[in-house]
């Protein structure tokens, strides 16, 4: 990737642009960054979704021979950064939910497509949460004034949805198994 910012040695830190997109404008930060680990940046190209900005940071790393790294981000990118390491980190434990714990072990790639897609929801749906408590609303407004009984409501509604979306992709993943994939299995 042309115009790039990879100085320093150590740890790889990938700090992904703002919405203004050019990495010299964090230049006096990466210089910085750059003394105690490897600092690493680019400019945004013409991504349009959240996949594409994914494809950008695995090239950047690819074409360096990086395997892993810290993900960080200023302003639009913090988002980006978070949204990855939330869908990563929920599609490992979904994959384990799927295969492992789950009554039925549909075959790996189906489980992996399954826990893949489900994650990517899940982690939209997590930060709509986060969202959700940065708007000013009375929570206890419903509930007589109570607000701690609102805030538990909530939650409790949040914690519902998020399960039954898991639940849901579980069920999705054994059904696109058996009737795309034709594959049978015995549930133990």
């Amino acid at each position: 990737m042309q115009g790039a910012f990879d100085s320093g040695s150590g740890t790889a830190v990938v700090v992904v642009p703002g919405v203004q997109g050019r990495w010299e404008w964090m230049r006096p930060a990466l210089d910085a960054l750059s003394r105690r680990c490897r600092a690493i940046s680019y400019s945004l190209g013409t991504a349009r979704t959240l996949d594409d900005l994914s494809d950008e940071i695995d090239r950047v790393l690819d074409e360096r021979g990086i395997e892993s790294a810290v993900l960080c981000g200023v302003s639009f990118g913090g988002i980006v950064a978070s949204f990855l390491v939330v869908w990563v980190a929920v599609t490992a434990m979904l994959t384990w939910v799927y295969r492992v714990v789950g009554s039925a072990s549909p075959p790996w790639p189906w489980v992996l497509l399954g826990a893949t897609i489900t994650a990517a929801n899940l982690s939209g749906f997590m930060h709509g949460f986060v969202l959700f408590w940065a708007i000013p609303v009375d929570l206890g407004l419903p509930f007589g004034g109570f607000e701690v009984v609102g805030a538990v409501v909530a939650v409790a509604l949040w914690l519902y949805a998020l399960h039954l979306i898991a639940l849901v992709g579980y069920v999705a993943t054994l059904n696109l198994a058996q009737s795309v994939g034709g594959e049978e299995w015995a549930c133990p």
